[in-house]
């Protein structure tokens, strides 16, 4: 976050410890291998063959993935030309130098925590990218059951919710420059890609408010609960603007109702039509908000003077660590489906 004093406070948290927040990570990617690796023993089965443990590599996701996996290939080789430019601004005050200057000795890679925030920021947007350019492909030209899986995978109601998440993020960099983010990746550049992802957010999320009065309600409800719960636990970053905290805080909570509809939406959809892109949206989404939950946990102090009202870092920390945790489970319910296919159609 904008303001050098307060990233310096929380930079020495980082600790080994911390590490544990890379966990999601790994077990999202096991979730993912395994889930390709049924899915190739299926098909040999199918075919009377058998698939070499080979084929599920690279090949294999390439071939399926193209879309995703260019999309992610462009975000991480942008990230890594801006991380090795490293960070050409200089604080002009000395003591605002000097706290840079550590932050970035504690962030060597990095340079700051919040390169965090604008790698899930980079993530997000290939993600909603493919899935609305599968739906759109899938409903004009016919693309099959894997385009259409993979935009089900999200569903109408996460992607609204997702879609108010990232509204409220736009609005609160847009007004407040307490928020924006520190380092290479910061900036305009993390504003750009939260506004790149809005479009295709609402594509996804058409839909998921119906013509009736009553389709409002649990849109209504998660939104007044959202924002009454934001307004009793929001920091102190904005000068005299404390709706804009309360706004940051909303954000994060909407993006936990987003996985807990996510979830839901997965438990719905554990019949229909499965694809390797639905798949790799399983595994990338826990990566994704792993990065947020990594972030709350090592970058901030519980410091009095970061609180603007009630208890809003523990609020954002299991707010963070529900989202991974929700999604974990849309993955493991995803592969353990897919595995219950593969003893069916052997």
């Amino acid at each position: 976050m904008n303001g050098i004093e307060v990233v310096a406070a929380g930079g020495s948290m980082a600790s080994p410890a911390a590490g544990l927040g890379l966990l999601p990570l790994l077990v999202a990617g096991a979730l993912w291998y395994a889930e390709l690796g049924s899915r190739q023993r299926a098909e040999g089965a199918a075919r009377g063959t058998a698939m070499p443990c080979a084929s599920i590599g690279c090949k294999h996701i390439l071939s399926r993935c193209v879309p995703e996996v260019v999309g992610l290939v462009c975000c991480a080789a942008l990230a890594a030309l801006f991380l090795t430019w490293g960070d050409s601004e200089v604080p002009s005050d000395p003591a605002d130098a000097e706290a840079w200057n550590k932050i970035k000795q504690e962030w060597p890679l990095l340079t700051t925590a919040d390169t965090l925030i604008a790698l899930q920021a980079m993530l997000r947007l290939p993600l909603v990218a493919s899935a609305t350019f599968r739906l759109g492909s899938a409903c004009c030209s016919g693309g099959g059951e894997g385009d259409g899986a993979t935009a089900a995978a999200w569903g109408a109601a996460p992607a609204a919710l997702a879609l108010a998440a990232g509204c409220a993020r736009v609005a609160v960099l847009l007004l407040s420059p307490f928020h924006r983010l520190d380092g290479p990746l910061g900036g305009r550049l993390h504003v750009a890609f939260e506004l790149a992802a809005l479009p295709p957010l609402l594509g996804l999320a058409r839909g998921a408010v119906g013509r009736r009065v009553r389709s409002l309600f649990p849109f209504v409800t998660v939104l007044a609960a959202v924002g009454c719960l934001s307004w009793r636990h929001r920091l102190a970053l904005a000068d005299e603007s404390p709706s804009l905290d309360a706004l940051f805080t909303a954000a994060e909570l909407l993006e936990t109702a987003a996985a807990a509809a996510y979830l839901a939406r997965t438990l719905a959809w554990l019949g229909g039509p499965k694809a390797a892109a639905s798949s790799l949206l399983h595994v990338l989404l826990p990566l994704q908000q792993g990065l947020t939950m990594y972030y709350w946990m090592v970058a901030f102090q519980d410091d009095p003077s970061l609180v603007g009202a009630g208890s809003p870092l523990s609020l954002l920390k299991i707010s963070s660590s529900s989202q991974v945790a929700l999604y974990l489970a849309a993955a493991a319910l995803h592969l353990a489906h897919c595995m219950e296919e593969e003893h069916v159609s052997v």
